[in-house]
């Protein structure tokens, strides 16, 4: 896993009996043709890595936006990726090689196993919220999970009828009611409004996930 994670420029190369590896994305976005090869039948291809199209669209379909993300009109703000700076400007250029690499990998999977459905998941290309997250802030993976979990929810309705038809080839189905219920939420709403029940929350959550990490070791050497 830690080989896996091992992007050159952020994390150095890590050594596997002997030899140098790192991440797997450098040579081939979507490593899949072991499971094309055993013939699966359907594939569903998670990419959360897309570039960001900060190019202004029309003023409905940002009001659109806006409206579906409790927003006033015209308030979906567009961010332009150079005021972002380096970082910004490096993620964008990183993404777009990904991204372009993954579409060739697609067409060449289509083209190679016809008797194969593939379903490619991916963020919407406008979700600025998602492009600018840090990926390496531990402090907003709440925020981030729920945000993806429902613009996820967002993207499965809108192609569901597309979908539908796909998946019923193979047995599956979408739960409709899930992706429609308007209270559905990944995590449970936090009710602590001031600073200080703030702070303490993000403490007991730490503690938590410590115990959870430590406490196997201790087992095992007790």
């Amino acid at each position: 896993m830690q080989a896996s994670s091992a992007l050159p420029g952020l994390f150095p190369p890590v050594e596997i009996n002997d030899q140098y590896f790192v991440d797997g994305a450098l040579k081939k976005t979507m490593h899949a043709g072991v499971a094309m090869d055993d013939g699966i039948d359907l594939m569903f291809c998670l990419n959360p890595l897309v570039p960001f199209n900060a190019t202004r669209p029309s003023a409905l379909a940002m009001n659109q936006r806006g409206m579906r993300r409790g927003l006033p009109l015209g308030k979906q703000a567009i961010p332009r990726i150079v005021d972002g700076g380096l970082p910004a400007v490096l993620s964008q250029t990183f993404r777009a090689m990904i991204h372009s690499r993954l579409e060739l990998g697609m067409k060449h999977y289509e083209h190679a196993y016809p008797d194969t459905d593939i379903v490619l998941l991916e963020p919407d290309h406008r979700d600025a919220e998602m492009f600018m997250a840090n990926t390496f802030s531990y402090g907003q993976r709440r925020q981030m999970a729920e945000h993806a979990y429902q613009q996820t929810r967002h993207m499965l309705r809108s192609r569901k009828t597309t979908l539908a038809a796909k998946l019923a080839r193979h047995g599956v189905s979408l739960n409709v009611a899930a992706l429609d219920d308007p209270r559905r939420h990944l995590l449970p709403a936090r009710s602590t409004a001031t600073g200080l029940g703030r702070a303490i929350a993000s403490l007991e959550e730490a503690m938590e996930d410590l115990n959870h990490t430590i406490a196997p070791g201790l087992r095992a050497h007790a």
